[in-house]
């Protein structure tokens, strides 16, 4: 049988395979969100060039208006991936950009019938990613504790086989969503997915993102908030998608997330393709508001649950758009079926 060669690059001790989408070291492989992996063929192409963060923009996000966050993000997702834990593989150059502190070597082509297995190696739970959030991971008995218990679920309920490695990297994640512990990310790997196909279905850039537990002394006002919230049918008049997620809630009405606007229609207010971006507002007698370029932005929770989001232009114009729960604490919500 003959051999499919594929193109990689390598550099350092991995090698981007740039037909499977995917990085290896040794028998490890990883395959890469599309963003990580145009980020990171960007930067290996350039390897040990300052490569600015405009020339980033465009490689990676060529039709999409983004800020600092999503490249940061996009970053940190690759440095988790490479065990790049110290940045000496990936360095930031303050203000200007960042470098792949390596050199390309000669690629060969590899043999397609080579098959790879594993899974990205746990982070240090001690450190935090670019946007200052802590990186969860259970402790060791915690690990112990509930690969025990899901092996035996697994049994019970004829689950089928399941990787152990695979549930060492999903149920960290598992474990913060049903303790509720406040600073770990809360949404399960599966939840995840599903709000990655909404978004794709609805032209949707989605950055990357992680829900916080709420502490204690967040109150139900804000704490209803919490989630991703997708619009159905867009924003009235036009129908420009829109999504919004609330990732984090402090004790004084503090409020963080991002929003994402689809590409605009006819009637859009706004021109332009696809973008997405950050926020950080406060929730006053159970409205939250944040002020962004384009206006003031208001969200309410209405009886049936849903959030009524409204955007009052500088030039005196509002536009409104119905948001229904996508996620939302303390439970997935079966309201997602209603969006697609």
């Amino acid at each position: 049988m003959d051999q499919i060669l594929r193109n990689v690059l390598r550099f350092d001790r991995f090698v981007l395979d740039l037909s499977r989408g995917s990085v290896c070291t040794g028998d490890r492989s990883v395959v890469l969100r599309p963003k990580a992996f145009e980020l990171l063929r960007y930067l290996c192409e350039h390897a040990g060039q300052l490569v600015s963060k405009e020339a980033l923009y465009l490689a990676v996000w060529p039709d999409v208006v983004v800020g600092d966050d999503s490249l940061s993000q996009c970053v940190h997702e690759l440095r988790q991936i490479l065990g790049d834990t110290d940045r000496r593989l990936i360095k930031t150059i303050p203000r200007r950009g960042y470098l792949l502190d390596a050199r390309l070597l000669d690629s060969e082509p590899l043999d397609a019938t080579t098959e790879f297995t594993g899974h990205p190696e746990p982070v240090d739970a001690s450190r935090r990613d670019d946007a200052g959030g802590p990186i969860a991971r259970a402790s060791w008995a915690t690990r112990q504790g509930v690969l025990m218990f899901s092996a035996a679920m697994l049994v019970l309920c004829g689950a089928g086989f399941i990787w152990r490695d695979a549930l060492a990297e999903l149920l960290p994640r598992q474990v913060a969503g049903m303790l509720g512990v406040a600073g770990e990310n809360i949404m399960p790997e599966r939840d995840a997915m599903r709000i990655a196909d909404i978004a794709a279905e609805k032209q949707l850039p989605l950055p990357l993102y992680r829900i916080h537990a709420p502490g204690a002394g967040v109150g139900d006002d804000a704490r209803k908030f919490v989630g991703v919230w997708v619009s159905s049918t867009g924003w009235v008049n036009s129908d420009r998608q829109f999504m919004m997620i609330v990732t984090n809630v402090d004790s004084g009405g503090g409020v963080t997330g991002y929003f994402a606007n689809g590409p605009a229609k006819p009637y859009s207010h706004i021109p332009g393709p696809a973008f997405s971006g950050s926020f950080k507002g406060n929730v006053t007698n159970g409205v939250m508001r944040y002020d962004g370029h384009a206006g003031m932005h208001l969200a309410s929770l209405t009886g049936d649950g849903r959030i009524q989001f409204k955007l009052v232009f500088q030039d005196g114009g509002t536009g409104v758009v119905m948001l229904d729960p996508a996620w939302t604490l303390p439970q997935t919500s079966a309201a997602l079926q209603h969006t697609r």
